[in-house]
């Protein structure tokens, strides 16, 4: 919302600062080929259980390091650019 909002209000620098700190996010959903990213970071949000079924796999070792560095570096900007 606070992109959309910066975005329609004419301020670009914001918008462009706000996105910055989003598209690591929005890379790490793509990080393996499957919605389990996704998932995993619904279900660590405490939104959905941890189980995933078939065809889905949960992500890889790696890969959840990777998602929960990337909300780590999230959660830090937050703040700084009141986000919500």
């Amino acid at each position: 919302m606070a992109l959309h909002r910066a975005w329609a209000e004419g301020d670009t620098q914001r918008a462009l600062e706000i996105h910055e700190v989003l598209r690591p996010a929005a890379e790490a959903m793509f990080i393996e080929n499957s919605p389990a990213p996704v998932k995993y970071l619904l279900s660590e949000a405490g939104h959905i259980g941890p189980d995933a079924r078939l065809p889905i796999a949960k992500p890889s070792s790696g890969a959840r390091a990777e998602l929960d560095r990337m909300v780590q570096t999230y959660s830090a900007h937050r703040t700084g650019l009141a986000l919500g």
